[in-house]
């Protein structure tokens, strides 16, 4: 039994499949059996077979290795050969499901089958339980390697940066805030006192970032430079202000806190929460929090 990288070619169209096993004999009467029954996993390798005959196909050995390193070795031929572009391998990165996209009556299977096992509350709770656990935690940040990082970056900028998946994440978005009990569930999940102060420490850090600050800086010189800009700002602030519905929210957001209020709020200060955390956990404006902190407002002065 010996491990290795295996090469397979489809001799009419110079199509390639690269693959790697620790027992690469099996694995190649694995591929023709597949084959031949018309069960293989990959349709495109597939309707090759079936289009030129095994005869056209040629199955090589291209390098034994230790089992340790199949994986590094198959990438490297993977991105020789390219074999994703111009041959038959779905998956870009060795060994991982990253790039690879289902068809959509895959999808919709797929989301059927989680429905129906997250509908039992059993599975719900023992999923709840695994998620929590620091075994699981760990297993899954020694996972994420600094590569798949990259790429699961560069392909979040590639869907923001294009105006039709833009737009539908926006849809998507506003449809799941108009179900009241999605929305409540939400609201209920980012008020926790934890989730807010680890959202506080992330925007420090954020904030702090030479990086941040000058993309900040540059976005409120391009809004308050561009006249349109102000226009519109404009325009939307005094639509907002002729509003019935929204000068009633604003009311009862700018109430006075009670007592006990406004001693929680001073002692999340103390503990380094943001103000801008503060401002939605408690649902004010940010001034209120900050006329707080000073004892700006007569009204707060005498809460000790």
């Amino acid at each position: 039994m010996k491990s290795g990288i295996y090469l397979i070619i489809c001799m009419p169209t110079m199509k390639s499949y690269i693959g790697s096993s620790i027992n690469i004999t099996r694995r190649l009467y694995t591929h023709k059996k597949l084959l031949t029954d018309k069960k293989h996993w990959i349709p495109y390798f597939q309707n090759s077979w079936n289009k030129y005959g095994e005869s056209a196909f040629e199955f090589h050995v291209i390098e034994y290795c230790p089992k340790e390193k199949l994986i590094e070795r198959e990438q490297f031929y993977l991105d020789i050969f390219q074999t994703v572009k111009y041959g038959f391998n779905l998956n870009p990165i060795a060994a991982s499901m990253l790039g690879y996209k289902h068809s959509e009556k895959t999808c919709a299977k797929m989301l059927e089958i989680q429905r129906k096992r997250f509908s039992n509350p059993v599975f719900r709770e023992k999923h709840k339980q695994m998620i929590c656990s620091d075994k699981w935690k760990e297993s899954v940040i020694k996972g994420i390697t600094a590569e798949t990082k990259l790429l699961q970056s560069q392909k979040q900028k590639q869907r923001c940066n294009c105006v039709g998946e833009r737009a539908e994440m926006s849809k998507r978005a506003k449809a799941s805030w108009q179900n009241p009990e999605i929305r409540q569930k939400m609201i209920t999940a980012l008020n926790k006192p934890e989730v807010i102060m680890s959202r506080s420490e992330r925007m420090k850090r954020l904030w702090n970032t030479p990086e941040m600050k000058k993309l900040l800086s540059e976005r409120g010189k391009r809004q308050f430079v561009d006249p349109e800009a102000r226009r519109r700002m404009s325009i939307f602030k005094k639509e907002q202000c002729s509003n019935p519905e929204f000068r009633l929210k604003q009311s009862i957001r700018n109430v006075k806190f009670s007592k006990e209020e406004v001693r929680k709020i001073r002692i999340l200060l103390a503990l380094k929460v943001t103000p801008g955390s503060l401002s939605g956990m408690f649902k004010c404006g940010m001034a209120t929090i900050s006329n707080i902190k000073r004892n700006k407002i007569l009204a707060y002065k005498k809460v000790a």
